[in-house]
């Protein structure tokens, strides 16, 4: 996240997707990934803060700080220990804690794709406030009304990421999830993998619901790389494409789990 300063306070303008730790948890030694557009068809390096990882104040201060930060720092926190090898299966905290960044991560895409629109309050009298005002009430994690009857809608993303996140555990109450090695090969990052409840961590390492700890072999790799490119909207990435295959027809290792349409949900 990239932020600026407002009178007293910090503001998050330039909000990641996806975290910005997780991105160079895929740097090459250039500090770099490969980046590929699909919108524009092209392939180029890119540093974390490049504007495809990234919307422009799309959620409010609370969503951002108060309720995405502490999960990301959680998730990455669990991240270092499966890293250095301190945890070789993940236990049921653990594991709801992968689901809630995994729901965090795909709530802020859906964020990103359909946006949050201002929601019009009926039979409630906004408030007159200058523009201090509304900056120091959002710093405070506080949602206002204008005087106009108009909420942004940013205010509600925190309460949408949290009602997701109440469906996944309601949809999928007993999830696991399996820690995953690449034998060889190495891992295609998209913007989202839509449905499919996967969680990359490093060129070399993913996180799969419901799947057995395991190292796939380079064709199983394939066919999640495969995935990865069709779950994509805008982009996907890698450290190195020339060292990730990808099958184009066959079955997957597993059946990857699939919670059902977060648009369904907002409905």
């Amino acid at each position: 996240m990239q932020g600026v300063q407002v009178e007293n306070y910090r503001f998050t303008i330039k909000q990641h997707v996806f975290p910005v730790k997780s991105i160079e948890q895929h740097y090459s030694r250039k500090n770099v990934v490969q980046l590929f557009d699909k919108r524009r068809q092209s392939l180029f390096p890119a540093k974390s803060n490049n504007n495809l990882f990234t919307v422009n104040r799309v959620w409010d201060e609370r969503a951002e700080k108060h309720i995405g930060k502490p999960i990301e720092d959680e998730f990455q926190r669990l991240t270092s220990r499966i890293l250095a090898g301190k945890i070789k299966r993940l236990g049921i905290f653990e594991s709801e804690l992968v689901s809630r960044f995994w729901s965090l991560w795909r709530t802020r895409n859906f964020f990103k794709v359909e946006g949050l629109p201002d929601v019009r309050a009926k039979g409630i009298t906004g408030d007159s406030l200058t523009e201090q005002q509304r900056i120091a009430l959002e710093a405070k994690g506080v949602m206002y009304v204008g005087d106009d009857g108009v909420m942004p809608g940013r205010f509600l993303a925190g309460i949408h990421i949290v009602r997701f996140f109440d469906s996944l555990m309601t949809d999928q109450p007993n999830t696991t999830w399996g820690i995953v090695h690449t034998s060889e090969g190495e891992l295609i990052v998209p913007d989202t993998f839509g449905e499919n409840m996967v969680v990359p961590l490093t060129p070399k390492v993913l996180l799969i619901a419901n799947a057995p700890d395991c190292h796939l072999t380079p064709d199983e790799l394939a066919l999640i790389n495969r995935e990865a490119i069709c779950s994509a909207q805008d982009f996907y990435f890698a450290r190195n494409f020339s060292q990730c295959p990808v099958i184009t027809s066959a079955r997957p290792p597993f059946r990857m789990t699939r919670p059902g349409d977060i648009n369904n949900q907002v409905r």
